[in-house]
């Protein structure tokens, strides 16, 4: 993450009539933000951008201010360029969302047998009893493992600096358990991404009464739902359900009580498998 420091002490100040109207970064002048493939500006630097008429003028025309707000907004735009515009960032970038799908289904089985606890290597030293292949504890290592793989290969590819660290740390096995699983499920990963719907989003909702995974594809990923109690279902008819043929990736359908989070009351609902 990269970031301008503050140079106007009223940028952010309490005193600002104009108060953080954006969604934006609110401790810098701009950020690009590699987890969120996002590109962040200020508040202020959006009033400033705004107020500066179409067309080419100068930096003596417009004044320090708005031309400092066209420098945040050019830095943090190759920034993007960067990350976005070239092989090695893109993949550079996707190597974090690739740290959580490539564990994904590890992570699942671990919160299905312990639940959720933090950290995964304190639970991986501590824990008791075996801790070979298929144990509870071999399956923190695997995702202790892969975790630090696809770290390695930031750290093997970025900089000289951050080579020799990768290469210094007792993990580090090799440069192919490192670069390969990491440039599979990067590439696997951007083609699942241009095959997704960008409305395509999964939830975690109280189903017949209780939580469950649902998602508008089949192919996309569910996510991992923290345990809840959910209201107990009220009696009720299932509605008469309309000859439907189950979209792609599944083979039923059924109809099932949803719990509404707006009125926090159950509806019936189509939800295929």
């Amino acid at each position: 993450m990269t970031a301008y420091t503050l140079a106007a002490p009223l940028l952010f100040s309490r005193d600002n009539p104009q108060g953080p109207t954006f969604n934006a970064v609110t401790n810098a002048h701009g950020l690009y933000n590699t987890f969120q493939f996002a590109l962040r500006l200020s508040p202020e630097v959006h009033r400033l951008l705004g107020e500066v008429k179409p067309g080419v003028t100068t930096s003596g025309q417009t004044g320090f201010d708005h031309a400092q707000a066209f420098s945040t907004l050019l830095h943090e735009t190759v920034h993007w360029w960067q990350h976005i515009g070239s092989t090695y960032g893109l993949m550079l970038n996707l190597t974090y969302p690739v740290q959580l799908h490539g564990n994904y289904n590890q992570l699942r089985e671990l919160v299905t047998k312990v639940g959720f606890k933090k950290d995964i290597r304190t639970l991986a030293s501590t824990m008791p009893g075996p801790k070979g292949y298929g144990t509870v504890v071999g399956l923190a290592n695997i995702i202790i493992n892969n975790h630090f793989d696809f770290g390695a290969f930031r750290g093997l590819t970025l900089s000289r600096a951050t080579l020799k660290q990768t290469g210094d740390d007792p993990m580090f096995e090799c440069v192919g358990h490192a670069r390969e699983p990491a440039e599979r499920l990067a590439v696997a990963l951007y083609v699942v991404a241009l095959a997704t719907p960008a409305n395509a989003r999964c939830v975690c909702r109280c189903i017949n009464g209780q939580v469950q995974d649902v998602c508008d594809s089949a192919i996309d990923i569910p996510p991992i739902c923290t345990p809840q109690i959910c209201p107990i279902t009220p009696p009720s008819i299932a509605p008469i359900p309309k000859p439907t043929i189950p979209p792609l990736g599944t083979t039923s359908c059924r109809q099932v009580q949803v719990l509404n989070p707006r009125t926090n009351q159950y509806e019936w609902r189509q939800v295929c498998q």
